[in-house]
């Protein structure tokens, strides 16, 4: 992210901060940052006359991550103890403590060990224990079993891996006479085991009716959509294209592919050259920049990542 893209996010965050007398460490809790976000909303609406877009609240997150992150390694905020709730009982703390403290498991694979052993405890309670050591194999494909009736075989290796690293523990603390983490079988996953996300014809049609394209950012917008649609671009590569790769006397566009390198001429066909046209004849802003898709607000520039035309289709 840009400079620019972190501090004028965080001037809004110290703002609601100075408003409501909170401390730095308050942005802590999510409850905190929720509260943020309702103030965000309200002055979006006081400011713009309009609810922002439900993508838009991604960055002001990222400028708070980035915050603390930085006030933490400076010592201006203490390193946060994670909140084991003492509900875990001290096998799984300790557990817990080792993940930190030797492995050196970011806060959030802490928080999701904690919750799998969380959900495996209330399992465990069906059959009135609580002891985490020696537990049947045959409990634990009856846990794995309940988790797959609401989580996808990707989803499913996660409290896996939870698990199998949770045996290993017990086995090297010396809870148990045997390591115990291989008799776990991760779930197998194949290419094309599914069929890829998408729209269907109906939703598609939804979308680009929605896009307003009496203003600027209509236009734009439905230039980008075409792209996507017509030509099967990923977004990077509508990021990166540049006027020098638009021919539209020929009716054809190199692009740049990202995967596997090289590069690619499309035609255009008539609703895209269209689409394209009417954007740079009329709503793009005056700039120096090469890069066909560009920003509106000042200072007006490219894209930065290809996540910025995902959010912008996102919205």
């Amino acid at each position: 992210p840009t400079v620019r893209g972190i501090l004028m996010p965080l001037r809004v965050v110290a703002e609601f901060l100075d408003e409501t007398e909170l401390e730095l460490t308050a942005l802590e809790a999510q409850s905190t940052v929720a509260a943020f976000r309702d103030y965000w909303r309200r002055r979006s609406v006081a400011t713009y006359g309009r609810e922002p877009g439900a993508c838009a609240f991604g960055r002001y997150q990222l400028a708070i991550g980035h915050l603390l992150k930085d006030a933490r390694s400076t010592g201006a905020l203490s390193v946060a103890t994670l909140d084991l709730e003492g509900s875990l009982g001290k096998l799984a703390q300790e557990y817990l403590a080792f993940q930190r403290a030797h492995r050196g498991l970011s806060r959030r694979s802490l928080h999701l060990h904690r919750y799998y052993l969380k959900a495996l405890l209330d399992y465990l309670a069906r059959f009135d224990t609580s002891d985490l050591i020696n537990i049947p194999l045959s409990v634990l494909d009856g846990f794995i079993i309940e988790l797959s009736d609401r989580l996808s075989r990707r989803g499913l290796a996660t409290p896996v891996w939870v698990l199998r690293t949770f045996l290993g523990y017990l086995f090297f603390a010396g809870h148990e006479e045997r390591d115990r983490s291989k008799e776990i079988a991760l779930p197998q996953t194949y290419r094309e085991m599914t069929l890829p996300k998408h729209l269907s014809d109906s939703q598609l049609e939804q979308a680009l009716t929605s896009i307003d394209r009496n203003t600027d950012y209509g236009k734009r917008d439905w230039a980008i959509f075409m792209l996507l649609t017509c030509l099967g671009l990923r977004a990077d590569e509508v990021r990166l294209l540049q006027l020098g790769d638009l021919n539209l006397e020929a009716r054809n566009l190199r692009v740049d592919r990202s995967k596997g390198g090289g590069s690619q001429v499309f035609p255009l066909t008539p609703p895209l050259e269209q689409a394209l046209r009417i954007y740079l004849e009329q709503a793009r802003p005056k700039t120096d920049h090469q890069a066909i898709f560009v920003t509106f607000q000042p200072p007006v520039r490219p894209f930065q990542t290809g996540g910025s035309i995902s959010s912008l289709v996102g919205r």
